[in-house]
């Protein structure tokens, strides 16, 4: 004779994907501890047979253990960027990549941008580096190419809006 599934109340549920955030995301582990079925417990961790809200507390409770962890990780990296034996026992290259990974994921779990989302008007700076341009002609007798190298060799980033 075929047993029906066991059914469980919203509350047990919560108490379950409750363990599932103390395993820290262990499935095996939570489902030996609470004596629920992998299978249920990730489709519970999935939102799937669960009500919202018990769904959306463990999202949130998921997310802050997620985040701490990243904090607690990008806090040991910046130790880790100076302190001089790892420095030298690792590719510091390596360090600063894996920094920049982590704040960027912290950046993204705040809802914060990642990117350079502003936008800058080329036009407007052109304009501005002719007039300067013009500026060191006249300090310069008029001399243009000795005005533009002068430009240059004191603000070289300004080279794309000059040609």
């Amino acid at each position: 004779m075929k047993r029906s599934p066991k059914r469980y109340s919203e509350g047990e549920k919560a108490v379950a994907l409750e363990a599932l955030n103390l395993a820290g995301g262990n499935v095996a582990r939570a489902a030996r501890e609470t004596g629920i079925y992998v299978n249920t417990l990730r489709e519970w961790a999935h939102g799937r047979n669960v009500s919202p809200s018990i769904y959306v507390d463990y999202v949130a409770k998921k997310k802050g253990a997620v985040s701490a962890r990243l904090s607690a990780l990008q806090d040991r990296l910046v130790e880790a960027l100076f302190d001089e034996e790892k420095i030298e026992a690792a590719r510091y290259g390596e360090l600063s990549t894996a920094f920049g990974i982590v704040t960027d994921k912290l950046r993204l779990m705040d809802e914060r941008p990642t990117a350079i989302t502003e936008a800058r008007d080329d036009s407007e700076i052109r304009a501005k580096t002719l007039a300067l341009l013009e500026d060191y002609k006249a300090a310069l007798d008029g001399d243009e190419a000795k005005a533009k190298e002068a430009l240059l060799r004191d603000a070289p980033s300004l080279d794309e809006y000059l040609n």
